[in-house]
């Protein structure tokens, strides 16, 4: 846990102060999602029985399309918040995988090409007699 702090903590004052400007593209990119909370507000339907837990979350068929999406309140400095989504690869999240999933893959790269980009392929046990495999590329 400790070492787990002092990561995080490094994070926090270390590598998000001295993150490079954002690209054009990265901007363009970024610029892409402000409607996305419009859209949840205005489209989605929240799912039945959502209502007293902590995520909200809501569904919603576009253009022969399922759109999913989740809105939560979160209690924590955004810097935090940031360092625990992006910097995934410590001991104790290894070992909650361990504990849950066995010796299912579990990868974490990051700064892939020399881009701020995360890239995490984890295996996940969600039955007895299903696995599944997770693949997500965060730029």
């Amino acid at each position: 846990d400790e070492i787990d702090e002092r990561r995080m903590k490094h994070f926090v004052d270390e590598v998000m102060p001295n993150a490079p400007k954002l690209t054009e593209d990265e901007k363009e990119m970024l610029g892409k999602f402000v409607g996305l909370e419009t859209a949840l507000i205005e489209k989605g339907k929240r799912v039945r029985g959502t209502l007293k837990e902590d995520v909200d979350k809501f569904l919603w068929r576009e253009k022969g399309k399922v759109w999913a999406g989740y809105s939560v309140t979160v209690d924590n400095a955004a810097e935090s918040l940031v360092a625990h989504s992006f910097d995934i690869d410590t001991y104790a999240k290894q070992q909650i995988h361990q504990k849950f999933n066995g010796n299912l893959v579990r990868v974490v790269r990051k700064n892939v090409d020399g881009l701020r980009s995360l890239h995490y392929r984890v295996g996940k046990k969600l039955t007895a007699l299903d696995n599944r495999l997770f693949e997500n590329w965060i730029s």
